[in-house]
């Protein structure tokens, strides 16, 4: 996999990008990225089924500065989607910059996967006195009160008497591994769906 995202960047840097072979390029790195992604997911899993736990190297974050880098990749690869990012107060603090990329990452690709194709994401920072509120909010079909119960259990399946599960399509990692994560860094995650604009 490293050789796959080390040849496919390579490949961007060189070729011009609006070839077919730098789009093929791109196409193969954001591939790459994304199983990348899924392998780390896999092994926090893993790891923490185990009984051990998620490591966390905590540094002086803007939180800001994470989500625009998280929001600028996911939307290279979903160029057909809008995802705002939007700021209001002191957003730093002494958190894991990789571990809080990588919730960011799981909540927003999440919400692009699951809202309305033909709608917008926004992430929103708020800087309060003590904390950080960082909320993802997107539109589409309300979410069913017995999901919302279970929303961050891991390796959800799609229930065959209902077609319209919001879990087509995924492990079901990605809101648990951001969950655990959150916890490591003493946080909280909740979830709200309503018909609510």
């Amino acid at each position: 996999l490293g050789a796959i995202i080390g040849g496919a960047s390579y490949l961007q840097a060189v070729l011009p990008p609006e070839s077919q072979t730098g789009i093929m390029a791109d196409r193969i790195l954001s591939s790459g990225d994304r199983m990348r992604r899924l392998i780390a997911d896999i092994l926090d899993f893993s790891r923490v089924r185990l009984g051990g736990e998620i490591p966390i190297f905590p540094s002086t974050i803007d939180m800001e500065d994470v989500c625009s880098e998280v929001v600028d990749e996911v939307v290279a690869s979903n160029p057909e989607r809008i995802v705002q990012l939007e700021r209001t107060g002191n957003v730093s603090g002494t958190w894991d910059r990789g571990r809080v990329g990588q919730v960011v990452s799981n909540l927003v690709s999440n919400a692009l996967q699951h809202g309305a194709k033909d709608t917008s994401v926004i992430v929103s920072l708020i800087g309060e006195a003590d904390e950080v509120l960082l909320k993802v909010q997107n539109w589409g079909p309300v979410i069913a009160a017995e999901d919302l119960q279970t929303i961050f259990d891991p390796i959800k399946r799609l229930e065959p008497d209902r077609p319209e599960s919001m879990y087509r399509g995924s492990l079901g990692l990605g809101l648990y591994i951001a969950r655990i994560v959150m916890a490591a860094h003493g946080g909280t995650i909740e979830v709200e769906s309503s018909k609510a604009k």
